[in-house]
């Protein structure tokens, strides 16, 4: 795996995981306890859309 590959993944799941938590710190402060419902959606959807955001067309292509 190249190293700008391997940047490029770090940052996406860093971001992810950053937005993960502050969604579940805003669903406990607005609701007062621990979150449930759709905010555990966050990592992966935000994931996703980093993937198909920043991948270059022959970088998804080889990750098949």
């Amino acid at each position: 795996m190249e190293l700008r590959k391997l940047v490029k993944i770090i940052a996406m799941v860093a971001i992810a995981t950053i937005m993960q938590i502050g969604a579940c710190k805003i669903a406990y402060t607005e609701r007062g306890y621990q979150a449930m419902g759709s905010e555990r959606l966050v990592f992966p959807i935000v994931l996703y859309a980093e993937y198909k955001a920043f991948c270059e067309p022959e970088e998804e292509h080889n990750a098949r």
